[in-house]
């Protein structure tokens, strides 16, 4: 939080207005306030902490809703579509998703939190020692996009993951699952960041 109260307090000094803060976390978010642990139920309210400090409308978004929304915003194409963030050594990533153009955040913010049953697919191994190599980043990464593949039905799905640049392989294993006139477009995304940036002040953008 500090780091952030050091960021946001550099701005103020150069801009000396600034309409609303839009933030973008891992995790599950609901109602603005950002779960930590969702198994201790640990909360941080970054919203109230902030309009507290700063007097700014302040809004807390999923960072991998936000990215599907930016890809979608430069894809718009497309109606379905699933944003897969595999951060760098995690094993487990987070899916930001859109059906008929509506972001899908479920119940309590809870879609696309995968840390619920990555865990119990049938690995070859620990997901957390998997994602330390191609071939086990692939299984993990794919694995992982299965179940939501079927009950979304993409037609692009965006995967940001450097362990897996390769996107005809991740078409290659899926079709051993899926019959591959089903397989939607994949996209390699090497930075997140400014999908991440867009989504976030088009979510910001609707609200206020």
């Amino acid at each position: 939080m500090q780091d952030l109260y050091d960021i946001i307090d550099t701005l103020l000094l150069k801009y000396t207005f600034i309409d609303c803060i839009s933030i973008a976390t891992p995790g599950i978010v609901n109602d603005n306030k950002h779960f930590v642990d969702a198994y201790t139920g640990s909360i941080i309210d970054i919203h109230e902490l902030f309009e507290e400090k700063y007097h700014i409308s302040t809004y807390v978004f999923n960072n991998a809703n936000a990215a599907c929304v930016g890809f979608s915003l430069e894809h718009p194409e497309y109606s379905h579509i699933i944003f897969h963030s595999q951060p760098f050594g995690a094993g487990v990533g987070g899916q930001g998703i859109i059906a008929n153009k509506t972001l899908l955040t479920g119940y309590k913010g809870l879609a696309g939190e995968l840390r619920y049953y990555l865990h119990r697919m049938q690995l070859s191994d620990d997901e957390n020692k998997l994602i330390w190599t191609e071939a086990g980043a692939l299984e993990v990464v794919t694995k992982a996009l299965l179940p939501s593949i079927i009950t979304i039905g993409p037609e692009a799905v965006a995967i940001s993951c450097r362990m897996t640049p390769d996107m005809k392989e991740i078409k290659k294993t899926l079709s051993s699952f899926i019959p591959e006139e089903y397989l939607p477009e994949f996209y390699s995304i090497q930075d997140p960041i400014p999908y991440m940036l867009d989504g976030l002040a088009h979510l910001a953008d609707e609200i206020i």
